[in-house]
């Protein structure tokens, strides 16, 4: 497995201690990369810069240093009911449209009457598995957030495993599918959740995952923070940690045991509470529909659907 630390320092702002790690490149293992982005946001009170890099051997996008405390901004987010109700609701179409790819990927009915086992890593509040437990999956999700897990038991009443990933002790080619729904950028280790979920995937299974693409989030960047001058974070580097495109991606699926079948643009979905910004964000993403059927260049955040290899 690639080294995931290189070196830990750490850095004081004001009177309090912060914890860096500086990570070698997770798809190649190599320490060589070049300066892609930098993002001001604010980290826990404090207004921080933070850097993306881009490894100069395989090019994959990663932010360099983070924070040594993973996801500290997203565990420690007290999310109420409403906000999770909400913000799964808003990704309904979504999450019924991934399903049929999966369904057509597998060369099943939509709503099959065969039950097969699907597991979602990263599963939040839910809404995903009991969609897909209505298409008739015996479902299990995994979800480090307390919050998150809690909801989607009380409200579902799921089977989720509240741990991350690489403490869940589950057996070997026991799914049918593994999906991971905006949970890849997540993790310290991409690689190693990838070589989770094809170990957990029978052979031949599906995994289906959503990811922010590195090089939509520099076009994105130019266009907010350069032409704008616009502040809203767009990498979110307190949280997101690993930048995939297309190329990187399908390297990193083959080192996995994995084989890409497709990739497809994600839409944008209306789940913010400002109306005004959903409008634009759906405005906006028909007209870069339209673009990239000009350019043949995906523009926006990728999915990608992968067969695990026998």
């Amino acid at each position: 497995m690639t080294r995931t630390i290189l070196r830990q320092t750490s850095r004081t702002n004001s009177s309090t201690a912060m914890r860096w790690e500086r990570p070698v490149c997770n798809l190649c293992g190599r320490d060589d990369a070049a300066l892609f982005h930098r993002e001001r946001l604010p980290y826990f009170g404090r207004w921080m810069t933070f850097s993306i890099v881009k490894c100069r051997y395989c090019g994959l996008i990663y932010t360099y240093p983070r924070p040594a405390d993973h996801n500290a901004t997203y565990l420690a987010d007290e999310v109420t009911a409403a906000a999770l109700e909400a913000h799964g609701r808003a990704k309904q179409g979504v999450f019924e449209r991934v399903l049929q790819r999966i369904a057509l990927l597998r060369q099943h009915e939509y709503r099959s009457k065969e039950q097969s086992k699907l597991l979602d890593m990263g599963c939040g509040s839910g809404h995903f598995l009991n969609i897909a437990r209505e298409c008739g999956y015996e479902v299990t999700g995994i979800e480090p957030a307390s919050g998150p897990a809690r909801y989607a038991r009380e409200r579902f009443g799921l089977n989720v495993l509240q741990a991350p990933a690489n403490a869940c002790d589950l057996p070997e080619n026991s799914f049918d599918v593994v999906t991971a729904w905006d949970v890849i950028e997540h993790v310290a280790d991409p690689r190693g959740m990838m070589a989770l979920a094809a170990r957990w995937l029978k052979p031949n299974g599906v995994m289906a995952l959503r990811f922010p693409a590195g090089n939509w989030h520099k076009f994105k960047a130019r266009l907010l923070h350069d032409c704008l001058q616009w502040r809203r974070p767009v990498f979110s580097p307190t949280m997101h940690y690993t930048f995939f495109d297309e190329d990187t991606f399908l390297k990193m699926a083959h080192r996995t045991g994995l084989s890409v079948q497709s990739f497809h643009t994600t839409s944008a979905e209306a789940n913010t509470d400002n109306m005004m910004l959903n409008v634009l964000k759906v405005a906006a993403d028909m007209g870069l529909r339209r673009l990239e059927g000009l350019i043949g260049r995906r523009m926006g955040n990728l999915e990608a659907y992968c067969l695990k290899i026998p």
